[in-house]
């Protein structure tokens, strides 16, 4: 019985010395990734709560956000902090184990980022703690890499991201009568279809025919104001009429996307697209607009509005 004790003292003690000599002073932790999505997405993913929320936070995952970019995960914490556009500082919180973290996202091309995701922990000179701080290790770079693998999954479809089916085109519709004006607070339906009745009147006596939908746009100003511009596509050039002008638009590209809701699901899909614009550097040449497929005046649910959202760019 004695030999079997120090049989087993003499494991034990082997298997300390071993943990200083094979464990590192300083345990390197590194994950890296390949995102199909370009730099500026894969930054508002991974500093974006409202995103993150989307892949982190799914059934059967153990994850939780709350205050802001702090997560939990597979019982580890994460605290996300944006830094410069192509950086992202994460605190990371294990057991007795806080460590800071960076993530460095690199562009490979238009669709493609590099992700790298590194921290250090120091080994304790305790032989005992050194074993639970390596185990402690593994499991941090398991949660990383869990991490990881859920934001490549989300990234590969854009309507994650954007919320939106966003498909390029080309402008069509080039010829248009178009009003405009302003108001102090923001356009009701019955103000600006009143703006689109004026113009459907005019393309009549002109004895000329609307090819489209109405299309609106309505613009925040700096003196709490707000411009609204009407305008209905049409068969011919038409002369201006004071209010009224007629407009040329240029057959170029466009980004094109139907949303079904009320005011503020079309302002959100709005913002989501000029997201779009900004994360593929695209310039918009003219104002973006609102096509109105559902006629609001005879629907008063808002709910089943259908809006395709143009936004000209090149």
């Amino acid at each position: 019985m004695k030999k079997i004790l120090l049989l087993v003292l003499v494991v034990i003690i082997l298997g300390l010395i071993s943990s200083l000599l094979l464990i590192p002073n300083n345990i390197k932790i590194t994950k890296v990734g390949l995102l199909q999505a370009n730099k500026r997405t894969a930054y508002r993913c991974l500093s974006q709560e409202d995103l993150m929320q989307k892949y982190l936070v799914t059934p059967g995952a153990s994850a939780t956000i709350d205050n802001g970019l702090n997560i939990i995960f597979n019982n580890t914490g994460f605290q996300f902090k944006p830094g410069v556009l192509d950086v992202v500082y994460v605190g990371i919180n294990h057991k007795e184990e806080n460590l800071k973290s960076v993530i460095s996202l690199s562009e490979i091309n238009s669709d493609s980022t590099a992700l790298e995701w590194s921290t250090t922990l120091i080994s304790s000179k305790n032989p005992v703690k050194r074993i639970q701080q390596y185990f402690h290790a593994q499991k941090i770079h398991e949660s990383m890499a869990s991490i990881i693998a859920s934001l490549q999954e989300f990234v590969i479809k854009k309507e994650n991201i954007y919320g939106l089916n966003v498909q390029r085109t080309m402008v069509t519709d080039t010829l248009l009568v178009t009003t405009k004006t302003t108001t102090k607070e923001y356009p009701k339906k019955e103000f600006y279809y009143d703006m689109i009745k004026i113009l459907q009147n005019y393309i009549g006596n002109q004895k000329a025919a609307s090819v489209n939908y109405p299309m609106l746009n309505i613009t925040p100003l700096s003196n709490n104001q707000f411009a609204v511009t009407v305008a209905v596509p049409v068969n011919k050039a038409l002369p201006d009429n004071n209010s009224i002008a007629f407009k040329r638009m240029i057959p170029g590209n466009i980004l094109v996307a139907e949303v079904k809701g009320g005011t503020k699901t079309i302002e959100k899909a709005i913002r989501n697209l000029n997201n779009y614009a900004t994360d593929y550097q695209l310039v918009a040449p003219a104002i973006p607009y609102q096509s109105l497929l559902t006629d609001r005046m005879m629907e008063p649910d808002s709910a089943k509005w259908i809006t395709k959202l143009y936004y000209p760019i090149y």
